[in-house]
């Protein structure tokens, strides 16, 4: 397999162990929806595991909001960064949704 090849697979593997852990579903479920083998998305979970454990912390930071925040557009989007990795999230999602999803990355 060709170095190119390879990191491209890679990320589209460790892409797969992030969706599952949105997803809602379980392993054999999202497996079964993405024709992928149940083994081979347990070895990328335990992967993206390890490589989020070795790349830079995401920090919290508190803020103040203003007394009179001004609508956000439909299109705006929360974005958060570690080291050269971004996650665009849409502003509409569900607190729960976002805590679940920040509970999973810590």
């Amino acid at each position: 397999m060709q170095n190119t090849s390879r990191k491209q697979h890679t990320e589209e593997c460790l892409a797969h162990a992030r969706a599952w852990r949105l997803s809602g579903l379980t392993r054999t479920e999202y497996c079964r929806q993405h024709g992928i083998k149940l083994h081979v998305l347990h070895y990328w979970i335990k992967r993206s595991r390890i490589q989020l454990e070795h790349s830079p912390a995401l920090t919290l930071v508190a803020t103040q909001a203003p007394t009179n925040p001004m609508p956000a557009p439909a299109s705006s989007t929360l974005t958060l960064e570690s080291g050269a990795q971004r996650l665009h999230i849409p502003l509409q999602v569900a607190p729960q949704w976002l805590a679940a999803l920040l509970r999973e990355l810590a």
